[in-house]
């Protein structure tokens, strides 16, 4: 975990890394789960990492991967402050 990984972006800490891949299965989940009507589909530690990797980010629009964040409530569960953050809208 004390390595780098060799991306396309240039070496990248692997820990660093590996918060983006957690970061991005947990917000696929949920767009599964979406799909098929299954609802809260997150464990809130998962949550909890996930967001933290959002809120070092900030606005993720600016990489073209990512459409401009969804506004929600300050109070909004903070799986809804996670998924609004991509730019997807989590009502």
């Amino acid at each position: 975990l004390d390595r780098s990984v060799a991306l396309g972006r240039g070496d990248t800490p692997a820990r660093t890394y590996l918060g983006e891949m957690i970061f991005d299965l947990a917000v696929h989940a949920w767009d599964l789960a979406q799909a098929i009507g299954f609802s809260d589909p997150l464990p809130e530690d998962l949550v909890d990492y996930a967001y933290e990797q959002v809120a070092e980010a900030g606005d993720m629009s600016a990489s073209g991967l990512f459409a401009a964040p969804v506004q929600v409530p300050n109070d909004a569960p903070l799986v809804h402050r996670l998924i609004a953050a991509t730019g997807r809208d989590p009502r």
